[in-house]
């Protein structure tokens, strides 16, 4: 989790540098195109901090069914009488 926290936190870092960066340089006439490109940045930092949330949420899922299934797994094989 704290992994994921920290790319969250690198993610929105460079979206929000890139947004400085872009209103630094923008003329009058920009204005328009420059708000388009950091909306679409915006739109795919979300998607990406999304992505990263659905990730961790499915190996929140699965890792209890892991660990329950290598459980099993030890306890078959500490048993002598059991053939593997």
């Amino acid at each position: 989790m704290k992994k994921m926290l920290q790319r969250m936190c690198a993610v929105t870092a460079v979206a929000a540098a890139l947004v400085c960066h872009s209103y630094a340089q923008e003329s009058a006439g920009d204005e328009l195109e420059s708000a388009r490109a950091t909306l679409a940045q915006w739109v795919e930092t979300q998607q990406m901090i999304s992505k990263e949330k659905e990730d961790w949420q499915l190996a929140r899922e699965v890792l209890p069914i892991v660990k329950r299934l290598l459980r099993t797994e030890l306890e078959r094989r500490s048993q002598p009488d059991l053939e593997w």
